[in-house]
Parts: structure tokens; sequence; C-alpha cells
């Protein structure tokens, strides 16, 4: 993933990592287990025909409890 004028963002060589915010303050009400679905969707500039994204061996999600500032 780049930034607009080409710069790349994350870190290393091979394995690339990247940390962007999906959504923020979201609250689970409920106790139990919830189900997470993820599809990544990337196309070329001015296309609307999806790409497979190659190289691609992992994703992860984090959930981090936000403490609010007192």
């Amino acid at each position: 993933m780049t930034l607009p004028d080409g710069r790349w963002l994350g870190k290393g060589r091979k394995i690339i990592e990247n940390k962007l915010w999906y959504k923020e303050n979201i609250q689970f009400f409920e106790t139990g287990t919830y189900t997470l679905e993820i599809q990544h969707a990337m196309r070329n500039l001015n296309q609307v025909e999806g790409v497979q994204l190659e190289g691609v061996t992992d994703i992860g999600i984090s959930i981090e409890k936000v403490v609010p500032n007192h």
C-alpha cells in the first residue's frame, strides 16, 4: 500500500507490516463470540475489475480496549 504520492506504507523488505485503523469507538455490549469476516478489494487505478494480491500470506486483526483519559 502506498500514499497518494507513491511512498510505501509499512516497514520491512519481504514482510511488510501495516497498521491501519478500521473502526473506532465500537462497543461490544454482550459477552460471547463475535465473528469478523475480512475480504480484500484491490483495484488498479480507474478500473472496476479487482486484482488478486500476490504474496499475501497472512493478515491479523487486533481489537484493543481503549481506556478514556480522565
